[in-house]
């Protein structure tokens, strides 16, 4: 059935939400609708499964809250079959809230429409097993990854108004069958990737907010972060670039280096199989230095 709630679910230890066939309608309240009982302790063993969950309710205010799902110290957590949208927040925010926070799953799940990030995973999440995400037309970034020793396969970010996928400061972590189409900004942004692996990265006619100012795939040169530049790390098949099936070309680049000595400033980082489209400027200077022949 459909319901209409005007406070949040609050989650114990051992719980499991079944959904399946229920839409929850956040109706009133500037709170995230599902949350989890202890924030400072934490909890475990939680599963949701299933449903639509909506926050067309929600009104929006400044400062925290007005998320679909907001878990804070999570462990042995599930999330499967989900449908996150139209909340002012994000459509779902994991944290470890700088402690550890071990054993996340979240398969088969859209988060659509959503104010803020579709998907963000951060802040000492750890073991976290992303499958088959949907992150479209979200207004800031539709897939945020923020944490080390993760496994992301099948993820699509799709006309979302920031970037697609944004790779934050991880070490240990596998990222395969990313594809983003249509992003505002980059499509996927990688900003410090260190001892990881990539395979299969699909970037098309992003940029979309302003023409030629972002491109498809890009790689920061910043080394500030606490795992430092990206590096030590391997990405087998790219393909980027403008396709006229994706609409009008509107990429800076299809891959990008903020260095321009990217072999000297990205040390043991190997780029192979990689094809561009039919963007006019197709690779950032120094690019081809790093590729493996």
């Amino acid at each position: 059935g459909s319901f209409q709630l005007d406070r949040p679910i609050t989650l114990p230890d051992y719980t499991f939400l079944d959904l399946r066939e229920a839409r929850l309608t956040a109706v009133s309240g500037q709170h995230s609708l599902l949350t989890n009982k202890d924030w400072e302790g934490g909890n475990h063993h939680i599963a949701i499964l299933g449903g639509i969950i909506d926050g067309e309710g929600l009104k929006p205010r400044e400062g925290e809250g007005g998320h679909g799902l907001y878990l804070s110290r999570v462990e042995e957590l599930r999330i499967e079959g989900i449908e996150v949208r139209n909340f002012f927040g994000d459509g779902i925010r994991l944290t470890g809230r700088g402690r550890q926070t071990k054993h996340s799953t979240v398969e088969n799940t859209s988060v659509l429409g959503n104010g803020g990030y579709g998907l963000n995973i951060t802040w000492a999440v750890r073991n976290a097993h992303v499958t088959n995400v949907l992150a479209r037309q979200n207004g800031e970034i539709g897939v945020h990854i923020d944490h080390s020793e993760g496994q992301y396969v099948n993820i699509l970010a799709d006309g979302n108004k920031g970037h697609g996928i944004y790779i934050r400061n991880v070490f240990g972590a596998s990222f395969s069958n990313l594809t983003a189409t249509r992003n505002g900004k980059v499509g996927i942004y990688v900003l410090g990737m260190v001892h990881s692996l990539g395979s299969n990265w699909a970037g098309h006619n992003n940029s979309q907010e302003k023409k030629g100012d972002s491109s498809d795939i890009f790689f920061s040169a910043r080394e500030d972060l606490s795992y430092g530049i990206t590096r030590s790390s391997q990405i087998v098949g790219i393909n980027a670039g403008s396709y006229r099936e994706y609409g009008p070309a509107t990429e800076k680049h299809a891959l990008e280096f903020e260095s321009t000595d990217p072999r000297g400033s990205h040390p043991n980082l190997t780029l192979g199989s990689v094809r561009v489209g039919e963007s006019k400027f197709p690779l950032s200077a120094g690019i081809a230095t790093i590729l493996e022949k």
